[in-house]
């Protein structure tokens, strides 16, 4: 953080001194044609009083310089950006060459026993120096190199004069040009002030203006998201509908175990559609937490080829993943939730050919890699792929094809993890995506490849705090036929009174988040846990995804369950709470 205040410092120091810079070449043409002016006046004042070849010499050079700054100036106006400082130096050198001559008129200009020409002389210097300092006081240095060579000789040359008249001159010159030296530095520190402000105002400015349209950016996002997900989520809701209305009506059983099956499959597909949906929430609320460690990645390949290898043979293509003995260091959950979706991306989109899986090494580190023969993805495209509901060669938003959430859970993971992803693409012929992946060091843990559901306890006591009747009473049936103890309550009260009543200590709590009269589950959980005195598993539920209320659950270290639930989910995470597992 330090070092990046350092940074942000060098970088305004710098565009002041290229504001100062500028600041000097918009007024160098005024001055160069003051310059012009006084020397005619000065070569017309003294022609007669000193010698013409002097004079001439004299006027020849102060013009070739003149015109060489104007050169200067006409070359700055067409130099390309970023390369102001070297531009300062320049301005400088020939500000002190151009104050080398005007200070050599001092010298060699000064009409002897001409008292009146020579006070006119040391007036003219004096204005040619006050002069610029309104110039160039922005860049002090350019101020310095004019006026101390413009001055000094002439204070000299008077001060050896010798009498009253031109030691009292000299002596006012001197004081003049310290006079001028302070109020220059003062001037200078005070610009520099302005020209601070001026681009701190503007970088706040730009900041709002960046603020803004993203804010803007953020709206039409939302709503385009909002606008496919609703969509998406009508689609299975409407086909429940119909099924639901057959099923009623639906006497014969081989009929009825078709839509049942039916049904079965538009809940998974809102099932999936809204675990999308809650993932996306999850790791914009920040509560998905990393845990790095080393494992065998060939574990995950062959989870994937397991469970993806049908999939691909219903679509008549091949997924091959290449076998690897690699040992990666990362979040082996959280690195499987990305392959997976870009394997079912890749699946989706291939319609000849196949997907083929493996592991490359690229020095230090390695990257999983994803080949396909599909679609492809043109070169303006491969940016938005990563955005919500996203989706090439899908306007009809068929579900087959995925709904167009996968890409985006995986960029939020690898920004969680810290790695990152490449798109190789040619549209027609096919897609290569590469996912950084960190090389351990170590070697990995011998891991147990079953995950039997652990059973509940025969006779946990649960609380359940549900104010909808239906489903309560679901929730109720279910539980029981696992063999618990159920009691319910609509409200944090009613739970208070059954528990006072039955004389029974639950062992877990399931709370609906959203309960009525403007309670909600969080603070109907902390409400009966005070009245009990001590500390049970909590699980709220809800169909609420917002960031806040994830955050929320998390932060009291309750369990979040996201309607609607599927039974096993649901059943396993019972389990675990009550055994005091974790769960992720």
């Amino acid at each position: 953080m330090h070092d990046s205040a350092i940074a942000e410092t060098r970088q305004l120091q710098q565009r002041i001194r290229a504001e100062a810079i500028d600041m000097l070449y918009r007024q160098a043409g005024l001055m160069q044609l003051l310059s012009l002016l006084n020397c005619g006046f000065l070569v017309y004042l003294l022609w007669g009083k000193i010698a013409s070849g002097v004079l001439l010499t004299w006027m020849s050079l102060l013009i070739t310089v003149i015109l060489a700054k104007s050169l200067l100036s006409y070359r700055y106006c067409k130099r390309p950006p970023n390369t102001t400082e070297r531009w300062g130096n320049l301005f400088t050198l020939s500000s002190f060459i151009t104050g080398m001559i005007w200070g050599g008129a001092g010298i060699f200009l000064f009409p002897p026993e001409q008292v009146v020409h020579q006070a006119i002389l040391f007036f003219l210097l004096t204005g040619m120096g006050a002069g610029t300092y309104v110039a160039n006081a922005s860049y002090i240095a350019a101020f310095y190199a004019f006026f101390i060579p413009t001055l000094l000789p002439i204070i000299i040359r008077l001060s050896l004069e010798g009498d009253r008249l031109h030691t009292t001159l000299a002596l006012w010159g001197l004081v003049f040009s310290l006079a001028f030296l302070f109020f220059a530095r003062k001037a200078n520190q005070e610009q520099h002030e302005a020209i601070r402000l001026r681009l701190h105002n503007q970088i706040l400015v730009d900041e709002l203006i960046l603020k803004h349209n993203a804010a803007e950016h953020a709206n039409l996002s939302k709503t385009k998201f909002l606008a496919a997900a609703s969509h998406d989520l009508r689609q299975p809701l409407f086909a429940l509908g119909l099924y639901t209305e057959m099923l009623e009506d639906e006497t014969d059983i081989n009929k009825t175990q078709e839509i049942s099956t039916l049904i079965k499959q538009s809940f998974l597909s809102l099932k999936g559609l809204l675990d999308a949906l809650l993932d996306i929430s999850k790791l914009d609320a920040g509560v998905v937490k990393v845990h790095k460690e080393s494992f065998q990645l060939q574990d995950i390949f062959e989870r994937i080829a397991i469970d993806y290898a049908p999939v691909a043979a219903e679509k008549n293509i091949k997924l091959h993943i290449v076998p690897t003995s690699a040992v990666i260091y990362s979040d082996p959950t959280l690195v499987e939730r990305i392959l997976r979706n870009l394997v079912s991306n890749a699946i989706n989109y291939t319609r000849n050919g196949g997907v083929l899986v493996g592991l490359k090494h690229c020095g230090n580190h390695y990257e999983a890699r994803v080949y396909d023969t599909g679609i492809g993805i043109p070169k303006h495209e491969q940016e938005n792929i990563f955005q919500e509901f996203h989706q090439l060669a899908n306007p009809e938003r068929d579900r087959e094809k995925g709904i167009g959430l996968g890409l985006s859970i995986v960029r939020r993971l690898l920004a969680l993890l810290d790695e990152t992803i490449t798109v190789h693409s040619n549209p027609g012929k096919g897609t290569a995506i590469g996912v950084s992946l960190i090389r351990s060091n170590g070697s990995a843990p011998i891991t147990n490849k079953e995950y039997p559901a652990p059973d509940i306890p025969i006779g946990a006591i649960i609380l359940i705090i549900e104010d909808d009747e239906e489903v309560c009473q679901s929730m109720r049936t279910f539980l029981d036929g696992l063999g618990c103890v159920v009691l319910t309550a609509d409200s944090e009260d009613e739970a208070l009174r059954i528990l006072l009543r039955e004389q029974m200590e639950p062992n877990l709590i399931i709370s609906d988040y959203r309960l009525r009269n403007e309670q909600n589950g969080v603070a109907a959980a902390e409400t009966v846990l005070a009245y009990l005195g001590k500390t049970l598993p909590v699980m709220i539920i809800t169909g609420d995804t917002a960031p806040e209320r994830i955050r929320e659950a998390h932060s009291h270290g309750y369990r979040l369950l996201h309607k609607p639930l599927a039974p096993k989910e649901f059943a396993l995470t019972v389990a675990q709470m009550l055994r005091g597992e974790k769960t992720r």
